[in-house]
């Protein structure tokens, strides 16, 4: 697939580009400590203050709505800028934040949206389990009502982030006789509420950017959850999704496609053209690709 900047993406392309030369932290960003965070969070309120915060959210939730083009030119000229990862940011701008505007009702969103793209709060993903890892039916931490309510006992692991986190995006098993995919609920889990305990793991490397989380009788609020308990398909995911003229036939093709690589030129000038390899796959024959957030079924 070919594809050629038209003059609006050149036009983007050399903005971003002027935008990142002035902008991208020259200090290496931290690997260890309260530093990372504060780096993290730096970096991600100069993004929203010259506004290129959540270049893919919606602009009626405070982002830019760029197109799928325009996201990879941005991409690309991050890289070619050496701006920083977007480090304890990462749950909050690609999960927690698609999740909330997805789901959630007017109440959550109008708190949480602006304050993830403010670089104001850290949010971490509370889904992998002892038992429990990429077979989320699997999962066993429960949330129990308890009056106006809910009282979650149980644990969480491999939490990315969660030693820095504010606030959490956590799955919690609230039904009972469902079918294992079933009676599973989405909810905000609010990081110093009594009876969260945060345990780091030491990684090989020295950093503990994974950790333990325990839940002992932690009992939420009702506004928690992005709506109302129970969710039996609340699990938001990211996933690619065909163009419509695609979608028709996507349960013709197996495997799904792989994107091999983006092969680039040096450092593309305003008129490049970025041409992506995929390994020949029918589906790449014919319209493009976007992601979004969907309900898992």
């Amino acid at each position: 697939m070919d594809l050629g900047l038209t003059p609006d993406l050149r036009d983007f392309r050399e903005a971003a580009r002027t935008w990142l030369e002035e902008n991208v932290p020259r200090e290496p960003r931290p690997l260890l400590g309260p530093g990372v965070r504060d780096f993290d969070l730096a970096w991600q309120r100069r993004q929203f203050d010259g506004g290129w915060a959540g270049i893919s959210w919606p602009v009626e939730y405070g982002g830019r709505g760029l197109t799928l083009l325009q996201q990879m030119v941005w991409f690309e000229e991050m890289a070619w800028a050496g701006a920083p990862y977007i480090g304890v940011c990462f749950v909050g701008i690609n999960h927690a934040g698609p999740t909330l505007i997805a789901r959630a009702n007017e109440e959550l969103k109008a708190f949480h949206l602006p304050r993830i793209l403010r670089g104001e709060t850290v949010w971490c993903q509370g889904f992998s389990e002892p038992g429990a890892g990429s077979d989320l039916a699997s999962l066993s931490l429960r949330g129990e009502v308890d009056g106006d309510h809910l009282v979650v006992n149980g644990q969480k692991i491999w939490t990315s982030f969660a030693q820095y986190a504010d606030y959490q995006e956590l799955l919690v098993r609230t039904g009972r006789g469902e079918k294992a995919h079933q009676g599973i609920t989405w909810i905000v889990n609010d990081m110093r509420l009594p009876g969260v305990t945060v345990r780091p793991i030491t990684t090989m490397t020295g950093e503990p950017e994974l950790a333990e989380v325990f839940y002992d009788d932690c009992s939420l609020p009702p506004s928690c959850a992005a709506r109302s308990s129970p969710l039996p398909s609340v699990l938001a995911v990211r996933r690619l999704r065909q163009w419509p003229p695609l979608r028709d036939r996507r349960r013709e093709l197996a495997p799904p496609p792989r994107l091999q690589h983006a092969a680039l030129r040096p450092h593309p000038g305003p008129d490049a053209r970025l041409r992506l390899t995929c390994d020949g796959h029918p589906l790449c024959a014919g319209g493009g690709m976007a992601s979004a957030v969907v309900e898992a079924r």
